[in-house]
C-alpha cells in the first residue's frame, strides 16, 4: 500500500477493495466511453482501454507525532447491503490496517466526510452478533449539517440497515461528534481542516491537509473519479443535489489547478494521487505515485522483509524501472542505505518517477508489461493478494513477489492532534 509525506504528516492509503466494472456507467452515467476517449491521460491507470472507469474502496490514515486519524472507513465486512459488491464482504481491511502500524486502537479521531454506506462502514464490526465502535479509544466526527440532514430524511430500508449498523452504534457509544462546518472550514487537528463541498450531500466535506508548507486534499465523494477533473460537469446517479455538486466541484478545481496541492482521491484507483495541472488539451491530474510502505507484520514477526527490487533496478509502483536510477547506479553513484539501493536523485529509499507508457521499438513488448504490472492487486479475503506479481528474470529463473513483499521501508510519521472536536 502507497504512502504520500504532506510536510511532517505520513498519508497511507488503506485498500479495501477494487470496485467492479459495473459501477462506472452506474454511478457516473454520463462519463460514457466517448467521454473518456476525448481524455487519454485517463487511460490505463483510471479507465480501460474500453473506456470504462476504474474505482476503488479505500481510507487514508494520516500519521504525525504519534496520533492517527483515519479518514472515511469504507464499506464494512459482513454487512447487509443491497448493492451486490457491497454485500457480505470479507475483505482483508483490517489487516493491511495493522499493515501499516495501524491497530485500531490506537487510532485517535475518525473523520467521515458524509454518512454513504460506502464511507461508514469499518466505523463498527461484529462481536457476538452485535455491532459495535471498530475504533474504541477515538472520537468520530462528521458535520451537523449531514447528520441533521438524514435525520430528517424518511429513509429506504437500505439506508436505515446501514444507519443501524453502522452509525447508531457510535451514537449510542457517545463517540460522534458533530461539528459545524464554517463556509470557510474549520480545524479538528492541528493541520487538519475539513471543507465544506456540498452537493454530493448537504453536509458533504473535503479534508484539508497543511503541514511545513505543503498541502494535501483528501476529496470525498465531491470528486468521485478523475474524469470529474477533466470534465466537472460530470455528476453522480446519487449526488443529492447535482447542480450544487457541479459548481462546488468547478470552485474547487478551479482553487486547485496550477498549485502544490497533492489530491488524494477516495475512489481514485492507483496511483490515486497527484496535482492538478492545467495542459494545452485541458486540465489533467499530474499522477503522484505514493512510495510503498513497508509492512509492519513482517517486522513483529521478526523475519526478514524482502524488498521488491534487485540489484541496479527499482520497481516503480506504476509498474516500470526507473531509467535514471539504473543509469546512474551502473555509473557507481548510487548509495546503499540500510542495505537497500538508494535512487541518487531522492532522499528516499525507494525513487519513483511518474513515468509515460513505454514508446517506440519496444512498445509491444513493455505496454504489456507495464499495462500488467501497474493495475492494483486483488485482494482474496484473508487480505493476501490472489496473484503476485513478476519483478524480472535473474538468472534465467523469474522473480516474484507478493504484494504485501512489494512494501518498501515506511517513513513513520503522524498528527498532531487537538482536543477542539468533543474533547
Amino acid at each position: 500500500m502507497p504512502s504520500w509525506s504532506v510536510g511532517n504528516l505520513t498519508v497511507h492509503r488503506i485498500d479495501e477493495t477494487e470496485l467492479p466494472p459495473e459501477t462506472g456507467p452506474w454511478l457516473l452515467p454520463a462519463a460514457t466511453p466517448e467521454v473518456v476517449d476525448r481524455h487519454a491521460w485517463l487511460k490505463p491507470d483510471f479507465a480501460t482501454e474500453d473506456g470504462i472507469l476504474r474505482l476503488a474502496s479505500h481510507s487514508f490514515v494520516v500519521v504525525s507525532d504519534g496520533r492517527r486519524i483515519v479518514i472515511d472507513t469504507g464499506i464494512g465486512n459482513r454487512k447487509e447491503r443491497a448493492n451486490p459488491a457491497w454485500h457480505n464482504l470479507r475483505t482483508g481491511y483490517h489487516d493491511r490496517l495493522v499493515d501499516v502500524g495501524v491497530e485500531p486502537g490506537t487510532v485517535d479521531l475518525v473523520l467521515l466526510t458524509h454518512l454513504h454506506t460506502d464511507h461508514v462502514g469499518w466505523n463498527t464490526h461484529e462481536v457476538n452478533g452485535e455491532w459495535v465502535p471498530l475504533f474504541t479509544n477515538a472520537r468520530y466526527a462528521t458535520s451537523k449539517l449531514e447528520r441533521e440532514y438524514w435525520a430528517a430524511q424518511d429513509m429506504d430500508e437500505p439506508r436505515l440497515q446501514m444507519f443501524r449498523d453502522s452509525v447508531h452504534p457510535v451514537e449510542n457509544a457517545g463517540l460522534l461528534d458533530l461539528v459545524d462546518v464554517a463556509a470557510d472550514g474549520v480545524e479538528v487537528a492541528d493541520g487538519v481542516r475539513l471543507i465544506p463541498t456540498p452537493g454530493h450531500t448537504p453536509g458533504h466535506v473535503a479534508v484539508e491537509l497543511t503541514s511545513a508548507g505543503e498541502t494535501a486534499l483528501i476529496t470525498g465523494d465531491c470528486v468521485h473519479h478523475p474524469v470529474q477533473i477533466a470534465d466537472p460537469e460530470v455528476t453522480s446517479c446519487v449526488d443529492v443535489d447535482p447542480a450544487q455538486a457541479r459548481a462546488t466541484r468547478h470552485t474547487l478545481l478551479q482553487s486547485l489547478a496550477g498549485t502544490d496541492t497533492l489530491v488524494l482521491g477516495t475512489h481514485f484507483p492507483p496511483p490515486t494521487a497527484g496535482r492538478i495541472v492545467h495542459e494545452p488539451d485541458g486540465v489533467h491530474l499530474a499522477f503522484q505515485p505514493g512510495w510503498p510502505c513497508r509492512s509492519t507484520s513482517s517486522r513483529k514477526a521478526g523475519t526478514a522483509h524482502q524488498p521488491a527490487w534487485r540489484g541496479a533496478w527499482a520497481v516503480l509502483s506504476r509498474g516500470e524501472h526507473c531509467g535514471r536510477w539504473r543509469s546512474a547506479a551502473r555509473a557507481g553513484q548510487g548509495r546503499r542505505r540500510g542495505g537497500r539501493r538508494r535512487c541518487p536523485l531522492s532522499p528516499r529509499t525507494v525513487h519513483e518517477h511518474s513515468l509515460p507508457r513505454p514508446a517506440g521499438r519496444s512498445a509491444a513488448a513493455g505496454v504489456d508489461r507495464w499495462e500488467r504490472l501497474q493495475r492494483p492487486a486483488r485482494f482474496r479475503g484473508d487480505g493476501r493478494a490472489a496473484h503476485c506479481r513478476p519483478v524480472r528474470r535473474q538468472r534465467g529463473r523469474s522473480s516474484t513477489v507478493s504484494p504485501a513483499q512489494q512494501r518498501g521501508r515506511g517513513l513513520p510519521s503522524a498528527v498532531r492532534f487537538g482536543h477542539g472536536v468533543g474533547r
